[in-house]
């Protein structure tokens, strides 16, 4: 879990992926969540290895993080995306990030590759945590595209989950195997 953490420079070809053909097309930038996105973008492009994201990239676009990033899954992936953009770039302020992920991301790639900061790696849960191994089947709560109003997808790789109380529990009472208890 902890060598998950994924480059700018892979964090940033994900997001110019989304809203094409191949990455739930119908992305909207100012509306959609991360929960939006985990659920049908990160969890369908992992879903043939059963693993997390970050584990599908090569070896030289995830490792060890630099920095660790905590967030609200109801929040908008593009201000999530804009936030560390802006973070690496040493912006005091994620608003012009993202406006240029909307309406010019090539200048900011011309920023990032300037500044020399392509390859530092952030650890984000929605990428580091392997959602197979957890809530890729289900929905806890009901959970709907904040554009189609739709609800998202459900997989169904097979892999086994592994939730707070699965056994084999620590002595404190957590999950040994879930992945989703260790970076509280």
């Amino acid at each position: 879990l902890a060598q998950r953490g994924i480059t700018l420079e892979a964090l940033l070809h994900f997001y110019k992926s989304l809203g094409t053909p191949a990455s739930m097309p119908h992305y909207t930038p100012a509306v959609h969540t991360t929960g939006d996105v985990v659920r049908q973008a990160i969890i369908p492009q992992s879903k043939a290895l059963r693993a997390s994201f970050a584990d599908m990239l090569a070896p030289s676009e995830r490792g060890y993080p630099n920095k660790m990033v905590t967030h609200n899954w109801g929040n908008v992936f593009r201000d999530l995306c804009a936030a560390i953009f802006a973070d690496a770039l040493e912006e005091p302020s994620f608003c012009m990030v993202a406006s240029l992920l909307e309406q010019d991301v090539d200048v900011l790639e011309r920023m990032l590759h300037k500044s020399g900061r392509m390859q530092q790696r952030y650890w984000v849960c929605a990428f580091a945590v392997n959602q197979h191994a957890g809530i890729c089947a289900s929905r806890p709560v009901p959970e709907f595209d904040t554009v189609t109003g739709l609800p998202h997808p459900l997989c169904d790789c097979g892999l086994p989950k592994a939730f707070n109380s699965t056994g084999p529990l620590t002595d404190d009472g957590r999950s040994i195997p879930c992945e989703m208890n260790k970076f509280e």
